[in-house]
């Protein structure tokens, strides 16, 4: 008979093995090539490219109008993925705000940390290209 391994875990300790994304990266990686989906990607992940794929991926897309379109000062405008997804940013309109800082580049990150206006989703069905 084989032995039978088993994994003992306390109670309220993390689950993910260590360097697992949380599953906001997904959103950057798999997407069903619309316009309003973060940009294909021309190359393929691997063990090796992973992280710094996701990540590339998560800050092109936060700092491109697909994801987040400054409007005016009291105005943007961000993808319907962070509404329709909301848990997947951490279940909250201020935790979806804090995902989208972490990624933003400095000037739009200040100005997302002070913004107190009007915020609306949106996002383009129609067809995606890659960037060449």
């Amino acid at each position: 008979m084989g032995r039978r391994a088993r994994q003992r875990r306390r109670r309220g300790s993390d689950p993910e093995p260590h360097g697992a994304r949380h599953p906001a990266w997904i959103h950057y990686a798999v997407n069903c090539a619309a316009y309003g989906c973060p940009h294909l990607l021309d190359t393929a992940f691997t063990a090796a490219n992973t992280e710094e794929l996701l990540d590339a991926g998560a800050r092109d897309y936060v700092n491109n109008p697909r994801g987040v379109d400054v409007v005016d000062d009291d105005f943007i405008v961000i993808s319907s993925i962070y509404d329709w997804y909301t848990e997947d940013f951490g279940n909250t309109e201020e935790t979806v705000m804090e995902h989208l800082i972490e990624h933003a580049e400095d000037d739009l990150a200040e100005f997302l940390r002070g913004f107190e206006g009007a915020l609306e989703h949106d996002y383009d069905w129609s067809l995606n290209r890659q960037q060449r």
